[in-house]
């Protein structure tokens, strides 16, 4: 009963504005107020356009004081959609200014000057702008082109390995709080940490961790058209199972990472796990993997400030790469090392490449469903026909209401669970999950 009731949450989804709906435009029209360079106001500034599979894009190159040629980094976006002024807004962009190497920030898929629509980009297409960003910026003049990287936080990150691997125009990668596992079991841990702080029982996470399972084995109907191309499910483009650490293996350039030991977004302990395997066995010995014991989210500290030393520490690693030096040791905090088995015990860890077992995916469940909807719909006609006797005399046409209120009963119930799936599938730090009358009492479920 867990599960049958995913059928109608497509259609429950559908009727709850707000939340299906992309909040990006439906084109990229015209220039965005907030796409404009000015923001760089003190530096040099080049508007540059270029494509990626004919989508047309556009972004700015920022240059820092004095003469060049300057090492120059690529900043990819996160899951959200936004113009280039979002890395100036979040001071990324002026700390590697300051650091005195040039930055290239452009325009999502569908934002600002920036063609194409990132809701239905897959993570190839993500990954194939980014490296057509770094080919256009190493032929820049004033920018030393053997020192061109990659900049990323959060799924920017998680795309870095797949825009560097076995790529020699990306000469290093500077990864914040990217993932180093599926997006699938980062949705899984990142859905338990809300839940579980919103004071839902452990019955409960599971019964979402069932739901999760669900509706990504329910892609290839999403992705098959019989859904409305304007429904909006991020795993509808982009690949829930596809393994970064497969790509992770492959980039042999230096690479900086860095996480946040309580980031409730990001599975750090797996991702550090991964990651250590993976740069003992093959990695650049320039490679360096930071952990902030006291760090969320980005690197950032509960006021929204970087941990302190993250900038310093990050900035002197790229000087020393670009410069030909070798960097100074990584410090981890104490035993961190020694906790980071331990996530592997994790239920939302468990995904990988394991894919749902049959009878929990969506076509069994849909048949169920399908199921469930006729016998109960088909006993409610027949209540209400009055074909079929179903009085006894000693009740009179007690038995009849008995039989037509225990349809109605099962309907509602189907609708209370299906309202209740929705909450849980898509409840997220943001607040965006729907809302439930009874929410409240759930946590005690």
């Amino acid at each position: 009963m867990k599960t049958i009731f995913f059928f109608l949450l497509i259609f429950v989804l559908q009727a709850l504005p707000g939340l299906a709906a992309s909040d990006g435009p439906e084109s990229p029209g015209g220039l965005a107020e907030d796409a404009d360079p000015a923001f760089a106001a003190g530096y040099e500034t080049r508007r540059l356009t270029f494509e990626n599979d004919k989508v047309p894009q556009a972004g700015s190159l920022v240059l820092p004081p004095g003469e060049g040629p300057f090492p120059a980094v690529v900043i990819l976006h996160g899951s959200a959609p936004a113009t280039r002024a979002l890395f100036w807004e979040t001071g990324d962009a002026q700390a590697f200014l300051q650091g005195g190497i040039a930055v290239f920030i452009y325009d999502k898929r569908g934002m600002g000057e920036s063609g194409g629509d990132w809701r239905s980009a897959s993570l190839e297409d993500l990954a194939g702008d980014a490296a057509a960003a770094v080919a256009l910026v190493r032929k820049q003049p004033g920018i030393q082109a053997d020192q061109v990287g990659l900049f990323g936080v959060s799924q920017g990150g998680w795309l870095e390995p797949l825009v560097a691997a076995n790529n020699p125009q990306v000469s290093f990668v500077v990864d914040v709080t990217g993932a180093a596992l599926p997006l699938a079991n980062q949705e899984m841990w990142s859905a338990s940490n809300e839940l579980r702080r919103r004071g839902f029982s452990e019955p409960a996470l599971d019964t979402n961790l069932k739901l999760m399972h669900l509706l990504f084995s329910a892609r290839p109907v999403f992705k098959s058209g019989l859904v409305p191309q304007d429904f909006y499910l991020w795993f509808k483009a982009l690949d829930p199972y596809l393994d970064p650490a497969s790509f992770w293996a492959e980039v042999k350039q230096p690479v900086f990472i860095a996480y946040g030991a309580e980031d409730p977004t990001v599975p750090t302990r797996a991702s550090v796990a991964v990651l250590s395997e993976l740069l003992a066995e093959g990695g650049h010995p320039a490679s360096r993997l930071m952990v902030y014991p006291q760090a969320g989210h980005g690197v950032r500290l509960e006021d929204g400030s970087w941990a302190p030393g993250h900038i310093n520490t990050m900035l002197a690693w790229v000087q020393a790469v670009t410069r030909g030096e070798q960097p100074a040791p990584a410090t981890q905090p104490p035993d961190f090392n020694q906790v980071v088995i331990e996530a592997s015990s994790q239920p939302w860890y468990g995904l990988g490449s394991v894919r749902t077992p049959w009878y929990a995916g969506a076509a069994f469940q849909f048949g169920l469903v399908g199921l469930f909807l006729v016998v109960f719909g088909v006993g409610l006609v027949i209540g209400l026909s009055g074909r079929l006797d179903l009085s006894l005399p000693a009740f009179g046409r007690l038995p009849r209401l008995a039989f037509i209120l225990a349809c109605l009963l099962n309907l509602i119930l189907l609708a209370g669970w299906v309202s209740t799936a929705a909450y849980l599938a898509f409840a997220d730090p943001n607040g965006s999950g729907p809302a439930v009358p009874f929410a409240s009492l759930l946590a005690a479920l």
